[in-house]
């Protein structure tokens, strides 16, 4: 490679000896506006280059920093999520002691009360749920019952269907069919 290098060299400078003054000027013009153009070229490419990377930087910063600021709502949601959970495993109530503990203490005669399990989608939880039907019964007496229900400790009760119908021969008085689910780790 090095011989054919040399040669290419000997063999322009012998053809620039030849040359005439005028052609010489010539050439080391078109030589300079050449090297002047390829400076030019090379430094507009490594200012473009240089700025495509300070933009690549700072779009990675921002990313950085949408992270971080997510990172805080993460663990946050995760302790939330750790919270709930213990909330499920340690539930150890008996839906059907609560309801009618709750019921006899607000005078409420429960006819039948039908209970059913399934399981929560992908989940380690089972729903219990419990069906009750309520026949002639106040709305102040009703709110107290459901309100004691949905404040039992730890929270894991609730209403999850609740159909109220006025009756014709008492206008003030309730017909009531409500289901009252909890959760708990299987």
């Amino acid at each position: 490679m090095a011989k054919v290098m040399g040669a290419f060299i000997d063999s322009m400078s012998i053809r620039f000896e030849r040359m005439t003054e005028r052609e010489k000027k010539l050439v080391t013009i078109l030589g300079m506006a050449f090297f002047v153009f390829a400076l030019g070229s090379g430094s507009l490419w490594f200012y473009t280059s240089l700025t495509e990377k300070k933009m690549q930087l700072e779009s990675t910063r921002l990313r950085l920093g949408e992270i971080l600021s997510l990172k805080g709502q993460y663990q946050e949601a995760k302790q939330k999520q750790e919270a709930e959970e213990k909330r499920f495993r340690s539930n150890d109530i008996s839906l059907f002691s609560l309801i009618q503990a709750n019921a006899t203490r607000y005078g409420l005669i429960l006819n039948d009360l039908n209970e059913r399990k399934e399981p929560v989608g992908e989940s380690r939880l089972m729903q219990t749920d419990v069906i009750i039907n309520l026949k002639e019964i106040s709305i102040d007496r009703l709110t107290a019952f459901i309100v004691s229900l949905e404040e039992t400790e730890g929270g894991v009760i609730k209403i999850t269907r609740l159909k109220i119908k006025t009756r014709y021969d008492k206008s003030d008085m309730l017909d009531v069919q409500m289901t009252v689910s909890t959760w708990k780790t299987v």
